[in-house]
């Protein structure tokens, strides 16, 4: 919900899906959310990312002082996180990843898809645009 009336707030168009394949549809486009407060060790874990039917995931960090935010093309997250960075173990534990990483400093191939909210809104109006 934060998501999206964060986004209905700044004119786009937020619907539902219409099957737990996505989050949302933010301008017709198929969206997946995660969330993460802010750990006791300083970082954001985002959890249970799998390979569904969306095309950006959008994941928004909390703590009492700060909100981060990166939207990130699925391709991206097959080629860096879905299938890499396996969250359970096990001969099927590939089917679930997540990522961890201090706010300041993520992922190098993740830096360019936002970090502050205005940079992220950024990345959503270019990755999100009305048909």
């Amino acid at each position: 919900q934060l998501i999206a009336g964060f986004l209905a707030a700044r004119n786009f168009d937020v619907t539902r899906p219409g099957d737990s394949e996505a989050d949302l549809c933010v301008n017709g486009h198929r969206v997946e959310i995660k969330f993460s407060t802010l750990w006791a060790n300083g970082i954001y874990k985002f959890q249970q990312i799998r390979d569904q039917n969306y095309a950006v995931l959008i994941c928004l960090g909390l703590n009492p002082f700060d909100a981060r935010c990166w939207a990130i093309p699925k391709s991206l997250l097959k080629e860096h996180v879905i299938g890499v960075m396996g969250q359970h173990g096990g001969a099927s534990g590939r089917d679930t990843a997540w990522m961890s990483f201090e706010p300041d400093y993520p992922y190098a191939w993740l830096k360019p898809y936002g970090g502050r909210l205005d940079a992220a809104l950024q990345v959503m109006r270019s990755l999100l645009p009305r048909p």
